[in-house]
Protein backbone atom coordinates (compact mmCIF):
# COMPACT_ATOMS: atom_id res chain seq x y z
CA UNK A 1 0.00 0.00 0.00
CA UNK A 2 1.19 3.52 -0.79
CA UNK A 3 0.20 6.60 1.25
CA UNK A 4 0.78 10.20 0.19
CA UNK A 5 -0.43 11.59 3.54
CA UNK A 6 1.70 14.01 5.50
CA UNK A 7 -0.27 13.23 8.67
CA UNK A 8 -2.15 10.07 9.69
CA UNK A 9 -4.49 9.55 12.64
CA UNK A 10 -5.79 6.16 13.85
CA UNK A 11 -8.31 6.12 16.68
CA UNK A 12 -9.18 2.72 18.22
CA UNK A 13 -9.44 0.82 14.96
CA UNK A 14 -10.71 -2.69 15.69
CA UNK A 15 -8.54 -5.64 14.65
CA UNK A 16 -5.86 -3.38 13.16
CA UNK A 17 -2.63 -5.28 12.50
CA UNK A 18 -0.08 -2.50 12.95
CA UNK A 19 2.88 -4.83 12.41
CA UNK A 20 1.51 -5.70 8.96
CA UNK A 21 0.61 -2.05 8.30
CA UNK A 22 4.16 -0.77 8.91
CA UNK A 23 5.72 -3.66 7.02
CA UNK A 24 3.60 -3.36 3.86
CA UNK A 25 2.99 0.41 3.63
CA UNK A 26 5.13 2.95 1.82
CA UNK A 27 4.65 6.48 3.18
CA UNK A 28 7.58 8.66 2.00
CA UNK A 29 5.83 11.96 2.84
CA UNK A 30 4.57 10.99 6.30
CA UNK A 31 5.72 13.51 8.92
CA UNK A 32 3.24 12.92 11.73
CA UNK A 33 1.60 9.75 13.03
CA UNK A 34 -1.03 9.48 15.78
CA UNK A 35 -2.30 6.11 17.06
CA UNK A 36 -4.78 5.94 19.94
CA UNK A 37 -5.44 2.32 20.74
CA UNK A 38 -7.03 0.12 23.41
CA UNK A 39 -5.29 -2.08 24.36
CA UNK A 40 -2.06 -0.11 24.16
CA UNK A 41 0.42 -1.08 21.44
CA UNK A 42 3.42 -3.28 22.24
CA UNK A 43 6.88 -3.98 20.81
CA UNK A 44 5.56 -6.36 18.18
CA UNK A 45 3.12 -3.79 16.80
CA UNK A 46 5.90 -1.23 16.24
CA UNK A 47 8.58 -3.60 14.95
CA UNK A 48 8.65 -2.01 11.48
CA UNK A 49 7.83 1.62 12.28
CA UNK A 50 11.34 2.65 11.20
CA UNK A 51 10.15 2.09 7.62
CA UNK A 52 8.32 5.42 8.01
CA UNK A 53 11.70 7.13 7.99
CA UNK A 54 10.41 10.70 7.46
CA UNK A 55 8.39 10.80 10.70
CA UNK A 56 9.04 13.92 12.78
CA UNK A 57 6.18 13.60 15.27
CA UNK A 58 4.82 10.41 16.87
CA UNK A 59 1.91 10.19 19.31
CA UNK A 60 1.30 6.53 20.08
CA UNK A 61 -0.47 5.00 23.05
CA UNK A 62 1.85 2.11 23.78
CA UNK A 63 4.40 0.46 26.06
CA UNK A 64 7.70 -0.82 24.69
CA UNK A 65 10.66 -2.56 26.28
CA UNK A 66 13.06 -0.12 24.63
CA UNK A 67 13.17 2.80 22.21
CA UNK A 68 15.38 0.87 19.78
CA UNK A 69 12.93 1.08 16.87
CA UNK A 70 12.10 4.72 17.63
CA UNK A 71 15.77 5.70 17.55
CA UNK A 72 15.92 4.51 13.94
CA UNK A 73 13.57 7.38 13.00
CA UNK A 74 16.33 9.84 12.15
CA UNK A 75 14.04 12.86 11.75
CA UNK A 76 11.90 12.30 14.85
CA UNK A 77 11.58 15.40 17.06
CA UNK A 78 8.40 14.82 19.09
CA UNK A 79 7.41 11.68 21.01
CA UNK A 80 4.23 11.39 23.09
CA UNK A 81 2.33 8.68 25.01
CA UNK A 82 4.79 5.90 24.11
CA UNK A 83 6.37 4.69 27.37
CA UNK A 84 9.47 2.57 27.96
CA UNK A 85 9.01 -0.18 30.58
CA UNK A 86 12.64 -1.33 30.81
CA UNK A 87 13.55 -1.53 34.53
CA UNK A 88 17.19 -0.64 33.95
CA UNK A 89 16.22 2.47 31.99
CA UNK A 90 13.73 3.52 34.67
CA UNK A 91 16.34 3.06 37.40
CA UNK A 92 18.72 5.32 35.48
CA UNK A 93 15.92 7.86 35.11
CA UNK A 94 15.22 7.60 38.83
CA UNK A 95 18.82 8.55 39.57
CA UNK A 96 18.51 11.59 37.31
CA UNK A 97 15.20 12.65 38.90
CA UNK A 98 15.86 11.54 42.49
CA UNK A 99 15.44 15.03 43.93
CA UNK A 100 12.00 15.49 42.33
CA UNK A 101 10.87 12.03 43.42
CA UNK A 102 11.92 12.67 47.01
CA UNK A 103 10.29 16.11 47.06
CA UNK A 104 7.04 15.46 45.21
CA UNK A 105 6.52 11.70 45.02
CA UNK A 106 7.96 10.31 48.24
CA UNK A 107 4.51 9.61 49.72
CA UNK A 108 2.88 8.62 46.45
CA UNK A 109 2.18 5.01 45.46
CA UNK A 110 4.79 3.00 43.57
CA UNK A 111 2.50 3.01 40.52
CA UNK A 112 2.39 6.83 40.46
CA UNK A 113 6.17 6.93 40.85
CA UNK A 114 6.54 4.48 37.97
CA UNK A 115 4.21 6.56 35.75
CA UNK A 116 6.29 9.63 36.55
CA UNK A 117 9.53 7.81 35.71
CA UNK A 118 8.16 6.50 32.41
CA UNK A 119 7.03 10.01 31.49
CA UNK A 120 10.44 11.42 32.36
CA UNK A 121 12.18 8.65 30.41
CA UNK A 122 10.09 9.66 27.39
CA UNK A 123 11.15 13.30 27.87
CA UNK A 124 14.80 12.22 27.98
CA UNK A 125 14.27 10.25 24.77
CA UNK A 126 12.90 13.39 23.12
CA UNK A 127 16.15 15.15 24.01
CA UNK A 128 18.05 12.26 22.43
CA UNK A 129 15.94 12.54 19.27
CA UNK A 130 16.60 16.27 19.08
CA UNK A 131 20.33 15.54 19.28
CA UNK A 132 20.10 12.75 16.68
CA UNK A 133 18.24 15.15 14.39
CA UNK A 134 21.08 17.68 14.58
CA UNK A 135 23.45 14.97 13.36
CA UNK A 136 21.06 13.77 10.65
CA UNK A 137 22.12 13.99 7.00
CA UNK A 138 19.43 13.40 4.34
CA UNK A 139 19.74 10.08 2.53
CA UNK A 140 20.32 11.58 -0.92
CA UNK A 141 23.09 13.77 0.46
CA UNK A 142 24.69 10.75 2.12
CA UNK A 143 24.75 8.95 -1.23
CA UNK A 144 26.29 12.01 -2.91
CA UNK A 145 29.05 12.37 -0.32
CA UNK A 146 29.74 8.64 -0.19
CA UNK A 147 30.15 8.72 -3.95
CA UNK A 148 32.68 11.54 -3.61
CA UNK A 149 34.66 9.62 -1.02
CA UNK A 150 34.72 6.44 -3.09
CA UNK A 151 35.42 8.05 -6.51
CA UNK A 152 37.65 11.04 -5.73
CA UNK A 153 41.41 10.75 -5.59
CA UNK A 154 43.37 12.26 -2.70
CA UNK A 155 43.96 15.57 -4.48
CA UNK A 156 40.27 16.01 -5.22
CA UNK A 157 39.34 15.20 -1.62
CA UNK A 158 42.00 17.65 -0.40
CA UNK A 159 40.57 20.37 -2.67
CA UNK A 160 37.04 19.69 -1.39
CA UNK A 161 38.19 20.00 2.23
CA UNK A 162 40.09 23.21 1.49
CA UNK A 163 36.95 24.73 -0.06
CA UNK A 164 34.95 23.80 3.03
CA UNK A 165 37.62 25.26 5.32
CA UNK A 166 37.31 28.63 3.54
CA UNK A 167 33.55 28.82 4.07
CA UNK A 168 31.92 30.81 6.85
CA UNK A 169 30.66 28.92 9.90
CA UNK A 170 27.08 29.45 8.74
CA UNK A 171 27.83 27.98 5.32
CA UNK A 172 29.60 24.98 6.82
CA UNK A 173 26.60 24.27 9.04
CA UNK A 174 24.38 24.00 5.96
CA UNK A 175 26.54 21.48 4.12
CA UNK A 176 24.51 18.34 3.47
CA UNK A 177 21.53 19.77 5.36
CA UNK A 178 18.03 20.02 3.98
CA UNK A 179 16.95 23.64 3.38
CA UNK A 180 14.39 24.96 5.82
CA UNK A 181 10.88 24.77 4.45
CA UNK A 182 8.42 27.61 4.65
CA UNK A 183 6.24 27.29 7.76
CA UNK A 184 2.65 27.42 6.51
CA UNK A 185 -0.92 27.20 7.79
CA UNK A 186 -1.05 23.41 7.29
CA UNK A 187 2.06 22.99 9.46
CA UNK A 188 0.56 25.24 12.12
CA UNK A 189 -2.79 23.45 12.25
CA UNK A 190 -1.08 20.06 12.44
CA UNK A 191 1.58 21.09 14.99
CA UNK A 192 4.35 20.54 12.46
CA UNK A 193 6.40 23.41 13.79
CA UNK A 194 9.80 21.82 13.19
CA UNK A 195 10.70 23.79 10.08
CA UNK A 196 9.87 27.14 11.62
CA UNK A 197 12.77 29.59 11.51
CA UNK A 198 13.39 30.90 15.07
CA UNK A 199 12.27 34.41 15.92
CA UNK A 200 12.97 35.67 19.43
CA UNK A 201 9.79 37.77 19.44
CA UNK A 202 7.52 34.89 18.38
CA UNK A 203 5.39 33.12 20.98
CA UNK A 204 6.05 29.82 19.17
CA UNK A 205 9.66 30.05 20.35
CA UNK A 206 8.31 29.57 23.86
CA UNK A 207 6.80 26.60 25.63
CA UNK A 208 3.99 26.62 28.15
CA UNK A 209 4.71 25.57 31.74
CA UNK A 210 2.70 25.61 34.95
CA UNK A 211 3.89 26.70 38.38
CA UNK A 212 2.27 23.65 40.02
CA UNK A 213 5.10 21.12 40.57
CA UNK A 214 2.90 18.00 40.72
CA UNK A 215 1.91 16.84 37.17
CA UNK A 216 -0.50 14.26 38.67
CA UNK A 217 -2.46 16.81 40.72
CA UNK A 218 -3.43 19.51 38.24
CA UNK A 219 -6.92 20.58 39.40
CA UNK A 220 -8.67 21.73 42.56
CA UNK A 221 -11.90 20.13 43.80
CA UNK A 222 -13.90 22.85 42.03
CA UNK A 223 -12.34 21.91 38.69
CA UNK A 224 -10.11 24.96 38.43
CA UNK A 225 -6.52 24.40 37.37
CA UNK A 226 -3.87 24.73 40.05
CA UNK A 227 -0.88 26.96 39.52
CA UNK A 228 -0.25 29.63 36.92
CA UNK A 229 0.44 28.96 33.23
CA UNK A 230 3.32 30.98 31.78
CA UNK A 231 5.66 30.86 28.79
CA UNK A 232 9.40 30.21 28.94
CA UNK A 233 11.76 30.94 26.04
CA UNK A 234 13.18 27.80 24.44
CA UNK A 235 16.41 29.64 23.76
CA UNK A 236 17.67 32.53 25.84
CA UNK A 237 20.22 33.91 23.38
CA UNK A 238 20.00 34.07 19.59
CA UNK A 239 23.27 34.35 17.67
CA UNK A 240 23.20 34.78 13.91
CA UNK A 241 26.26 35.36 11.80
Amino acid sequence: MHLNNICAHFDNLENMDYEHFFLTTDAPKMRKLEIYSTPRLKDKDLLFISGFYNLESVSIEGDVSSYKQIEKLEKLRSLRYLFCTDKKELEMTKEKRQKDITTYFGNKSLEIQKNYLMTQRMVIQMHYQEFFHKLYIPRLERVRWQDKISSYDLEQIKGELENIAQMSRKERKQISREPKKEYNLFDSLNELWFDKIPNSEDEDDCYLVNSNPDPFDLYNDDGKKKGIDYYVLKRKIYIEE
